[in-house]
């Protein structure tokens, strides 16, 4: 394992970059002879490190993982620390085993997977095996889902009437329930005008009640009305959605010869 370290480049178009792969990127295995003659042909003086060396670097990166999530890993000094801690080794099927740093970073290699550090204390390491690029793929897909999911609720207004007729309230009732089913909370409210104020408060309250029975298939209705003003309403708050249960083919199969 060594390093090309770019010592002094000329302004030649393509040289700088060439070498820049070297310098940015962790250790990797290179041929002496190509690298001398890159640097031949491009004028630029380089010198070769070992990667032990090249693990301590600040700017290096370790194959350790510390978050899946942001794709952050050990520098090389950090994994340099660390490298001979003792490691408790979470293997793709749950097993674990006691092993060091460097050691789960072989085994990673081996089963062709990212080493993930999901808990580091004074007493142990804890190191798991995992696809992190999959791993965070799917994080990202699930996140996207959830903001998907989480629609703000608006709220819905429907105004009913102290006398409403059936065909008007069926009306009323078929717009509430589209609403809900949007997942906005609705507010079913009555004004009150003039002496019923004073004597239809009770009846406008118990009438907002039992209309709110219309609305149960897919809103939750709060137990009491409020009262602002000259308006009482009561408020619907939209049910949660659950997946229907899907029905089992084979019973189907199951029943149609006992059918026939």
């Amino acid at each position: 394992m060594i390093r090309a370290i770019c010592r002094r480049a000329l302004h030649t178009p393509g040289a700088s970059s060439w070498f820049s792969t070297y310098a940015k990127k962790a250790p990797v295995t290179v041929n002496h002879a190509t690298v001398l003659q890159s640097a031949k042909r491009w004028n630029v003086n380089v010198s070769f490190t070992t990667a032990r060396s090249f693990a301590t670097d600040e700017s290096s990166v370790s194959p350790v993982f510390k978050s899946v999530a942001t794709g952050e890993r050990l520098t090389g000094k950090e994994f340099e620390e660390l490298r001979n801690r003792a490691a408790l080794f979470v293997k793709p099927d749950g097993t674990t085993e006691n092993l060091t740093l460097q050691q789960c970073v072989e085994r990673g290699k081996v089963e062709k997977l990212d080493p993930v550090l999901v808990r580091q204390d004074d007493k142990m390491l804890v190191v798991k095996l995992m696809d992190a690029g999959k791993m965070r793929h799917q994080m990202q897909k699930k996140k996207k889902e959830a903001i998907k999911k989480s629609e703000t609720s608006v709220l819905k207004e429907v105004r009913l009437g102290l006398n409403i007729g059936q065909h008007d309230l069926d009306f009323k009732m078929k717009q509430a329930r589209e609403f809900l089913s949007k997942n906005n909370k609705v507010k079913l409210y009555i004004q009150l005008r003039g002496a019923e104020f004073y004597r239809s408060q009770n009846k406008a309250g118990n009438l907002l009640k039992e209309i709110s029975v219309h609305v149960k298939e897919v809103g939750v209705p709060e137990e009491h009305t409020t009262m602002t003003g000259n308006v009482i309403s009561l408020f619907v708050n939209p049910m949660k959605q659950t997946k229907k249960n899907k029905p089992d083919p084979k019973a189907k199969q199951d029943s149609s010869p006992l059918e026939a």
